[in-house]
């Protein structure tokens, strides 16, 4: 029987040194100073501090601030560990990280979701923590080496390039998997052994931060590392010893993947995911270069961004490398092979087992699997905590290599630039306008930077031109500050969309094809023949959310079964047509009009205002039935304070297409009489019964005219229809008597019945 602890010799040759069991506990940070952990967090809160300032970005507002699951607090907890990442909110359908959505819940049953503050406040905390978390596990595994340790948690606390994740609230995922990893890691390794306790809170602890990030996945790899590497044994002789822990931790792996299944279905990637089709040769390619850019900014914090899809290669639609991507993948290669070398050797030291658990931790978000998102700079926040040892390293060198105070010095001066290059890169995560500006600075053309920048210009700029038309009194040659602030965001905003969409894949883009039809209605003079043409080809290519599915909206079978927030976004997209077409002013397009009328009413059933201006819109293109289906349901969906105009609206309606109904049939009677004329008697019916489905008399007078004409089938149905609208009570008082009628449609639907083969030659039975 294997026992759980494992052997207690001590391995001289040791490169991460585990250190003996401790006499006692007092002592957590022996061979550091003691106030060592409060200055690293210290460090972390006056680095990270200028998150604090900043608002909501991105994805916060939209799922935190703006999201329904979150905003409803601990109730919203269930369908955020069962759902999809944001409860079925977010824009992320694929992901799945619940202990995020949970944490996030219940900050918001204390706080709400009206300020961001207390939400960049836990996030800069759960930083902190981690900084000190990584120090003791460094500490644990190098006691003999207080620089290295000591140098490596300060700059993880500081490094510029964790600004981002600190900042985004949503990327809390990286701040808690971090955590809950170094905490695993620490339980994995403490020094009285690995005992049961041990690997059930290894476990547990690794559980929970897989539910908080799927980057966690890689941790058995990286003990399974320390084991073998750190010990000074290979990688046998530790799967030898420790095997039941190892066993153990598949419960967690597996309890993962069952829930992650039932949440959005496995790990299939998504198929809008940038290198979706791209084949597997070329994905390791992108991913070696990426892991390279990323040691690269983790050595040389500078040209950080929020957001690295602006890939060369991403950004091309074809499978062209550049050079530099074959030169990152033959280095990384040759490193990996360069680093079993040496441990085959027993040569493999710090440096070694730093590189490659680098590269272990890195796998997620390489791209050798297309996942939806591609290696943001906020993405190096897990893997940095493998490289900065290397920094340590090089402090050391510099600690022993020059007098004391010299090295002492340097490192200080170093450490102290990283706390205004943080606050600097907090600035750019201010809000929405800061993030995006500071996205194209970057990469002018960055699509969904050029998107979201417009997008908040315009709501700025409508915002300030409502303003504006509320002042009382002002003259219209006066300058006035808002309408001119209002003039230059909407010009700006409209600049910013047509580069977009002259950029090829903008042309492609809803989102941008949405922003940019809206910016051409909301210029002081409106661009309406170029906004009818930017939404129609928007619709061409509309996609919404159905059960987790992107589907074309003209597939959907049922509205109700859509996400709201795209039902709601398609009934303004047709409420902005319908603003367009009737802009144009061309008659032939006072249909179109109606149609978009009617479309954004559909999409929004209980809309008072929508089913108003549908029912207004077939009105005016003389459809009363229609027009009367919406009245009706503004009627009923009216506000208290419109109640009574709906109800007026809808009887002078009804009112009028009766009169109109009845005109028709009275049209349609004295042609009936008259030789030769039951052609346009039919249609004088037909349109009776269009003003007015619910016109039984003409109905049974077009059923006479079509069983006249031979055309029995058609007579049945109107005959039906007739029948149905007495069932529904809606029979007109000075039609015809209710029994006569119900009597007229008996014989009538006997005698085709009876017969329906043999039509009565003309003249027979001449209608009446």
């Amino acid at each position: 029987m294997i026992p759980w602890t494992p052997a207690t010799e001590e391995v001289p040759t040791a490169v991460l040194e585990v250190p003996p069991p401790l006499p006692s506990a007092r002592a957590s940070f022996p061979g550091l100073p003691p106030w060592m952990p409060l200055l690293v967090v210290a460090m972390a809160w006056a680095a990270q501090g200028g998150v604090l300032r900043n608002g909501w970005v991105w994805d916060d507002a939209i799922l935190v601030r703006d999201g329904s699951a979150v905003a409803r607090g601990l109730a919203a907890i269930p369908s955020l560990l069962f759902g999809t990442w944001g409860g079925g909110d977010g824009i992320d359908v694929g992901l799945y990280r619940p202990f995020v959505g949970a944490s996030l819940a219940v900050q918001a049953s204390i706080h709400g979701v009206a300020d961001p503050f207390p939400y960049h406040l836990l996030n800069l905390f759960v930083h902190g923590g981690v900084a000190v978390a990584f120090l003791a596990l460094l500490h644990r595994l190098l006691p003999t080496r207080p620089v290295v340790t000591a140098t490596a948690a300060l700059v993880f606390a500081a490094h510029p390039l964790h600004t981002g994740t600190v900042s985004w609230i949503v990327a809390r995922g990286d701040l808690l998997a971090a955590l809950f990893c170094l905490l695993a890691a620490l339980a994995w390794t403490r020094p009285r052994g690995l005992d049961l306790a041990a690997v059930l809170l290894t476990a547990v602890l690794w559980f929970l931060a897989l539910l908080s990030k799927e980057m966690a996945v890689t941790l058995p790899l990286v003990l399974l590392g320390i084991d073998a590497w750190g010990r000074g044994r290979g990688v046998r002789a530790a799967l030898a010893e420790r095997w039941k822990g190892y066993a153990a931790l598949v419960l967690p792996l597996a309890g993962y993947v069952a829930l992650r299944r039932h949440a959005v279905g496995g790990f299939v990637p998504e198929a809008t995911a940038p290198l979706a089709g791209r084949a597997f040769l070329e994905r390791v390619f992108v991913g070696s270069g990426a892991l390279v850019r990323m040691a690269a900014k983790l050595a040389v914090p500078t040209g950080i961004t929020g957001d690295a899809s602006n890939d060369p290669v991403l950004a091309s639609a074809h499978a062209d490398l550049p050079f530099a991507y074959v030169l990152a993948f033959a280095g990384v290669v040759t490193l990996l092979l360069a680093a079993g070398v040496r441990r085959l050797r027993g040569r493999g030291g710090l440096a070694t087992f730093s590189l490659v658990a680098f590269v272990v931790v890195s796998l997620p978000v390489l791209q050798l699997v297309p996942i939806g998102a591609v290696f943001e700079d906020r993405f190096a926040y897990l893997p940095s905590l493998a490289l900065l040892p290397l920094l340590g390293l090089a402090a050391e060198r510099l600690w022993t290599a020059s007098p004391r105070i010299v090295g002492r010095t340097l490192l200080a001066v170093a450490l102290a630039t990283l706390v205004p290059a943080s606050w600097a890169v907090a600035a750019t995560w201010r809000d929405e306008a800061a993030f995006d500006r500071a996205l194209l600075e970057d990469d002018p053309g960055h699509l969904k930077a050029l998107d979201r920048l417009s997008r908040e210009l315009l709501v700025a700029g409508l915002r300030e031109r409502r303003a504006d038309e509320a002042l009382p009194g002002t003259p219209p040659k006066v300058h006035r500050p808002l309408q001119a602030a209002s003039v230059e965001h909407v010009a700006e905003a409209l600049r910013l969309l047509e580069r977009a969409h002259v950029g090829g894949a903008g042309r492609n883009n809803p989102s941008v094809l949405r922003s940019l039809g809206d910016a051409y209605l909301a210029q002081p003079t409106p661009r309406f023949g170029e906004a009818v043409l930017t939404y129609h080809d928007l619709l061409a290519i509309k996609r919404v959310r159905v059960a987790g599915r992107w589907v074309p909206w003209e597939q959907v079978p049922d509205i109700a079964r859509v996400l709201p927030a795209d039902r709601a976004a398609m009934a303004e997209i047709y409420d902005n047509l319908a603003r367009a077409e009737t802009g144009v002013a061309a008659t032939e397009m006072l249909d179109r009009v109606a149609q978009a009328r009617e479309l954004a009413a559909r999409w929004t059933p209980d809309d008072y205002e929508r089913a108003r201006l549908a029912g207004a819109a077939w009105l005016a293109v003389d459809d009363p039935a229609r027009a009367l289906v919406r009245l009706e349901r503004a009627a009923r969906s009216a506000p208290a304070s419109q109640s009574v105009a709906a109800r007026a609206a809808l009887t002078e309606a009804r009112e009028a297409a009766r009169r109109r109904a009845e005109a028709a049939f009275d049209e349609g009677t004295a042609a009936n009489h008259k030789a030769g004329a039951q052609t346009e008697a039919l249609r004088a019916f037909e349109e009776a019964v269009r003003i007015d489905p619910a016109f039984a008399a003409a109905h049974v007078e077009r059923a006479r005219l079509l069983r006249y004409k031979g055309d029995f089938q058609g007579a049945l149905e109107a005959l039906r229809a007739a029948t149905a609208s007495m069932d529904a009570a809606k029979v007109r008082p000075d039609a015809q008597d209710r029994k006569l009628v119900q009597a007229l449609v008996a014989q009538y639907e006997k005698e085709m019945l009876e017969d329906p083969e043999a039509p009565k030659q003309p003249g027979a039975d001449k209608p009446k």
